[in-house]
């Protein structure tokens, strides 16, 4: 392989890193769902109230994006109350001292403007 196809196969695993990266964090809604997840998990109405003024449509459309990259979990409740809670995978888990960290790199930038 010569150092050119090796030099854009580099660039497309970049591009793909940063595709998934931008999806799943480069997004208003999916932060601030990932952030109340990690207070613990929610139902889907207290999520929608938690992030008013957030659609319904909105959120279904960023949950889904969220649970495909498996950051997120969709459990079904059995029992006495029925019904579906949402809550942080393993690896969204995983997610969040990047996010606190970007958080306070963001605040530092702030005090400097």
């Amino acid at each position: 392989m010569d150092d050119c196809s090796a030099r854009r196969e580099e660039l497309e695993t970049v591009n793909k890193t940063i595709d998934t990266y931008l999806a799943i964090f480069g997004n208003r809604w999916n932060l601030l769902i990932l952030y109340e997840l990690f207070n613990g998990p929610k139902r889907f109405n207290e999520l929608k109230r938690s992030l008013e003024p957030i659609s319904q449509t909105v959120l279904v459309r960023h949950l889904k994006v969220l649970l495909a990259y498996g950051v997120i979990e969709r459990k079904e409740l059995k029992g006495t109350v029925i019904g579906v809670i949402y809550c942080l995978s393993e690896v969204g888990y995983r997610a969040t001292p990047a996010m606190i960290s970007t958080y306070g790199w963001i605040n530092e930038l702030k005090d400097k403007m």
